[in-house]
């Protein structure tokens, strides 16, 4: 069964987009996609996933419980990651399992985030294992039992940023000769940070922006 991440946004403060994160799965891949666009044409984008709560749903002896409170176990809550911009773009994949090796795996899943070139994010959570763990069950204590779902609800947040001072080539805080001679190296090429206006080659166009922005940043 595969049960879709709901999120709704909850405000933007300083730049920043905010989603709450709340879904389910007994195993199966999810699926998420974010239900708004951040501005595409950042330098690079700033991502945090905060953990707010994770439940499960566990059976022992053939029996179901919960959900049952485990965020208590885990060590960590925060989850960064950074990716450069314009969009499309994606995030480095992260892999997350608990408890850590050598002990036998609880939960473990896949998490690959991209940004399409509107901006909106998409993020896949893949390769979900849910194992045994120990918890708490009233009157009988704590015992081993075997997780059949598990629920995350979390904060998304998405922080798109912006290079001050582009024309600043060799980012030394002062556009000077020193850009120019980078530029002059990279003359015709594709692919340099001396490609100013994003045309796809370093060519005049490029020189006059760094005239343009001449001075500290």
């Amino acid at each position: 069964m595969l049960t879709a991440l709901m999120l709704s946004a909850i405000g933007m403060s300083s730049g920043t987009t905010t989603w709450t994160l709340d879904g389910c799965s007994d195993g199966d891949d999810v699926i998420w996609n974010s239900p708004d666009t951040v501005d595409p044409d950042a330098d690079t984008y700033v991502n945090l996933f905060e953990v707010v709560t994770v439940e499960v749903t566990v059976s022992w002896f053939g029996q179901e419980f919960g959900p049952i409170d485990v965020t208590y176990m885990l060590d960590e809550l925060t989850f960064p990651g950074e990716a450069p911009g314009p969009c499309p773009t994606e995030f480095d994949p992260t892999v997350f399992v608990f408890p850590e090796p050598p002990d036998p795996v609880a939960v473990a899943f896949e998490l690959h985030t991209v940004m399409n070139a509107e901006g909106m994010m998409t993020v896949n959570i893949t390769n979900i294992q849910l194992g045994q763990t120990e918890v708490e069950i009233p009157i009988f204590g704590e015992v081993t039992v075997l997780i059949e779902e598990l629920c995350v609800n979390g904060l998304e947040y998405i922080t798109p940023t912006y290079v001050q001072c582009p024309a600043d080539i060799n980012a030394d805080g002062i556009v000077n000769v020193n850009d120019i001679l980078v530029l002059i190296g990279d003359w015709g090429t594709t692919g340099s940070p001396a490609d100013l206006d994003g045309s796809g080659a370093v060519d005049a166009n490029d020189l006059l922006m760094i005239l343009a922005a001449w001075g500290p940043c």
